[in-house]
C-alpha cells in the first residue's frame, strides 16, 4: 500500500483523476481477486483500503473539507463539510453506491459472505445521513435489508455471517440516546417489527429444530421483547422455550 501511495501519476489535465488513476487500477485488480475468492477477507480488506484512498483523493480536490476533516471513509459520508458541499457529497455518495451494489452482488451470488454484509453495515447508515433521509425512508431502508436476510436465513440457517447482519439491523431499531434522554416513548415500530421478526425465525425454526442461530436469536429477541414491554406469562414461557432451546444446542 506504501508503494502505492508514492506511485507517480500519469500526465493528466486533471489533478483528481491523476490521483485517483493508481487506486481505480489497483480497484480493478481485487476485484479480480474477489471473483476467484468471494470470501476473501484480505482481499475484502484491500478493497477497502483502496476505496479509503480514492475517497481521500476526491477529498483533496476540495481544499477547504480537507483543511477543516481527518475523518474517514466512510463517516466521511456524514461529516458536516461533506453535507455542506453538493459537489464533494455527490462524488462520495457515487463512491459510496458503488460499494454497495458491489458487496450486494457478492451477496446475491452467494449469501455466506460475512465480509460482504460487513461492508453493508458500514456503509448504510453514513449513506442514509448524506441523503437526508427522514425516518420513514430510513424505516423502509431497513425494511428493505431485512427482507434480504430473510432469504438468506431460509437459504443456509446455519451461516452466522446472515444472523450478525440481522442482529445489526435489530439494533438500529431502538430509539436513539437523544430520544432516550428526553424521554421519549419506545417506539412503536420497533416492538412492532421485532415481534415480526421473532415470528420468521420462530417459522424458520420449525422447519430448521436443530438450528443453533434460531435458538440463539429467538433467546436474545425475547429479552429485547421482554425489556420492551414486559413479560406476560404467555411470552415468558416462549422467551423460556427459545432459551432452553438454545442451551440444549
Amino acid at each position: 500500500m506504501w508503494c502505492l501511495t508514492q506511485y507517480p501519476p500519469p500526465s493528466t489535465t486533471s489533478t483528481t483523476d491523476g490521483e485517483t488513476w493508481v487506486w481505480e487500477r489497483e480497484l480493478k485488480l481485487v476485484e479480480k481477486m474477489l471473483d476467484l475468492d468471494p470470501r476473501n477477507f484480505h482481499g475484502w480488506n484491500c478493497r477497502r483500503a483502496i476505496v479509503e484512498h480514492l475517497a481521500l483523493s476526491i477529498l483533496s480536490s476540495h481544499s477547504s473539507a480537507t483543511a477543516t476533516t481527518t475523518a474517514s471513509f466512510p463517516a466521511l459520508l456524514s461529516h458536516p463539510c461533506v453535507l455542506e458541499s453538493d459537489g464533494l457529497k455527490s462524488k462520495l455518495l457515487a463512491l459510496a453506491e458503488k460499494e454497495l451494489r458491489y458487496a450486494l452482488k457478492k451477496i446475491e451470488s452467494n449469501f455466506s459472505n460475512f465480509s460482504a454484509w460487513h461492508q453493508r453495515s458500514k456503509l448504510l447508515p453514513h449513506l442514509w445521513t448524506a441523503k437526508g433521509l427522514g425516518t420513514e425512508q430510513r424505516d423502509a431502508e431497513i425494511d428493505a435489508e431485512l427482507e434480504l436476510v430473510k432469504q438468506a436465513m431460509y437459504t443456509d440457517p446455519s451461516d452466522q455471517s446472515v444472523w450478525f447482519y440481522h442482529r445489526w439491523l435489530v439494533e438500529l431499531l431502538s430509539p436513539s440516546h437523544t430520544q432516550q434522554e428526553q424521554g421519549e416513548p419506545t417506539s412503536a415500530r420497533q416492538i412492532k417489527v421485532l415481534e415480526e421478526e421473532v415470528g420468521v425465525i420462530e417459522e424458520l425454526f420449525e422447519l430448521e429444530p436443530d438450528s443453533k442461530w434460531c435458538a440463539i436469536s429467538l433467546a436474545h429477541y425475547h429479552t429485547l421483547l421482554a425489556g420492551l414491554y414486559g413479560v406476560d406469562v404467555e411470552k415468558g414461557e416462549r422467551a423460556r422455550r427459545g432459551r432452553k432451546s438454545c442451551w440444549n444446542s
